[in-house]
C-alpha cells in the first residue's frame, strides 16, 4: 500500500456499475478494480501586457504523466488516499518536462484566446502530483464476447477498452 494525493472521486464503485448497466442492454456488468492515473497539476499567475494595458489571469493545468498531453482544468478538490501499488499506474514524464509541457500547453492556450503577440509571463503559485481514479469494469454476455470498460471516477464519462475478452 502507498499513499497518493487523488483528484476527489464523485462516483462510488456502485454508481460506476450501475451507470454502465444503463447502457449496457444484455450484458451483465461487475467492477474489477479501482486504478490510479497519475497527472501534474499546475497553478498558474499570468500577465499579459496588451497594447494599453496588462491583462492577469489564473490558469490550471493537468499534464498527462503517461502520455506528455496537457490540458486546462478546472481547480478540483485533492484527497489522499491508501491504495494498492499494483493499481496505481507508473509514471513515464517526470516534474521538470511536465513543467515545461504545461508552460507552452498554457503560452499557446492564452496567445490563441487573447490573439496577443506576447507571450504571458507566468508566476507558478502551486503544484502537485496528482491521480485521478478510474474504474474498470467488465461486461458480460453468454452469447457474445466479453469486454472491458474504463470509466472516470471524477466525470462518470467512460470508453469502452478496445482489447475484446474471449467468450466465457
Amino acid at each position: 500500500m502507498e499513499t497518493i494525493t487523488t483528484i476527489r472521486q464523485n462516483i462510488s464503485s456502485e454508481q460506476a456499475r450501475l451507470i454502465i448497466d444503463g447502457v449496457s442492454a444484455d450484458y451483465s456488468t461487475r467492477v474489477l478494480k479501482r486504478i490510479y492515473y497519475p497527472y501534474h497539476w499546475f497553478f498558474y499567475n499570468c500577465t499579459v501586457k496588451m497594447l494599453f494595458r496588462e491583462r492577469s489571469f489564473k490558469a490550471s493545468c493537468l499534464v498527462n504523466l503517461r502520455d506528455s498531453e496537457a490540458a486546462t482544468a478546472d481547480i478540483f478538490d485533492r484527497e489522499d488516499v491508501s491504495a494498492d501499488s499494483e493499481n496505481v499506474i507508473p509514471c513515464a514524464v517526470d516534474g521538470e518536462e511536465a513543467e515545461k509541457i504545461a508552460q507552452s500547453y498554457i503560452i499557446h492556450t492564452a496567445r490563441h484566446k487573447m490573439k496577443s503577440l506576447l507571450i504571458p509571463q507566468m508566476e507558478l503559485l502551486e503544484q502537485a502530483r496528482v491521480y485521478k481514479p478510474f474504474w474498470l469494469i467488465k461486461c458480460e454476455n453468454r452469447k457474445r464476447s466479453s469486454f472491458r470498460v474504463l470509466l472516470d471516477g471524477v466525470t462518470g464519462k467512460f470508453q469502452i477498452l478496445s482489447v475484446k475478452e474471449e467468450k466465457s
